[in-house]
């Protein structure tokens, strides 16, 4: 209990093994209808050069309901469609079927049935004890070997406790041997944005802590979010519900370290010792090394704790006086007594000695 050890899966294509926890994006209840509703999850096209435009934050797959989209995806986007939408869908390597844990019975699928899949998904809400039973034992059965191995397990649950009932299911699965790739299923009802993202990473970031987890699907209600401010921005209800959904995904799997996505900024409480407005030019630096992906810097108001609070940090920015900045490379202390006009362009210039600057994108 005391490191980090990710739990042993199979690979398949692009879920699984060592790879990088994959983001679905929900769209089931929001159908896309253009390749421009594809933008608040990372994908942005450009008509004049025929061409997708791919930020580091564009999730994995797309989840599209009982619907098939009538515009072609990006080479790296993936669709999720229930199971009896993907039967029409022509291409099958594409598009992926979704079934929930007792329709293979009910409908009477087999591995006939799902010849074309390389992955079928499957859903369950754990939290029904009896039919997490028996798909314990159905799934046992030759590590995964029903529908040839290509199970990915969707995982919900109804409990009001769900980390510990999802994590009870995941620590089964780890006893029996069964290294079937488990996505985290994490759904929030109602409440305003900031308590969805309590409830979001708090229950995928706690599992992934544990090393669980080889995806994060997180959905909501558009129509019951409330408007609330998040990061100085306002998200109004379903017209950037996607982007709020796809942007928290992506920031649970970086506090997490389970995927780098983004720049880090390590940032200090403030107090009565602060040497400058913390926010604003917190705001300032943010805006002109956001793309610089991997990189942490750290923005402390003193010189007092900051050095100390910003250890894990790559560069530090210091309040060490009225009007003066102080840079770190690391625990190194690299330019005193910076002029606070010009701190954040000496910020940039150590950033380019130190071969962690690139120019950001048009």
């Amino acid at each position: 209990p005391f490191q980090y050890t990710r739990r042993d899966t199979a690979a398949l294509a692009s879920i699984g093994g060592k790879q990088v926890p994959a983001v679905i994006a929900d769209f089931a209840r929001s159908p896309a209808t253009a390749a421009g509703d594809l933008k608040a999850i990372g994908y942005r096209y450009d008509p004049v050069i025929d061409k997708w435009n791919i930020s580091d934050g564009a999730a994995d797959f797309i989840c599209t309901g009982n619907t098939l989209l009538d515009f072609s995806l990006p080479g790296t986007l993936q669709a999720i469609c229930h199971y009896k939408t993907w039967l029409s869908a022509t291409d099958k390597q594409k598009y992926h079927p979704f079934l929930e844990a007792d329709e293979y019975e009910r409908l009477g699928i087999n591995d006939s049935d799902l010849s074309g899949a390389s992955m079928v998904f499957v859903g369950l809400d754990v939290n029904d004890e009896a039919l997490a039973e028996k798909l314990l034992d159905f799934l046992g059965k030759g590590d995964g070997a029903p529908f040839g191995g290509r199970v990915v397990l969707c995982l919900r649950s109804s409990y009001y406790h769900l980390m510990a009932s999802i994590r009870r299911f995941i620590i089964a699965l780890m006893h029996r041997g069964i290294r079937i790739p488990v996505i985290l299923v994490i759904e929030s009802s109602d409440g305003s944005i900031d308590e969805q993202l309590i409830h979001f990473s708090a229950n995928a970031g706690a599992l992934l802590l544990d090393g669980m987890g080889d995806g994060i699907w997180l959905k909501n209600d558009p129509a019951l979010l409330n408007t609330s401010r998040v990061s100085g921005r306002t998200y109004l209800e379903a017209k950037n519900n996607a982007q709020f959904i796809n942007n928290t995904s992506f920031s649970i799997l970086q506090a997490t370290r389970t995927r780098i996505s983004k720049t880090e900024y390590i940032s200090c409480p403030s107090c009565g010792r602060t040497l400058f407005d913390l926010q604003e030019t917190t705001a300032k630096i943010r805006a002109v090394t956001h793309h610089l992906k991997g990189v942490k810097i750290a923005i402390m108001g003193c010189i007092v704790n900051g050095p100390g609070e910003m250890a894990d940090a790559d560069f530090g920015y210091v309040g060490s006086g009225p009007g003066k900045i102080t840079l770190y490379k690391g625990k190194e202390i690299v330019k005193r007594a910076v002029n606070s006009d010009i701190a954040v362009e000496e910020l940039i210039n150590l950033l380019r000695e130190n071969g962690a600057w690139v120019d950001p994108e048009p």
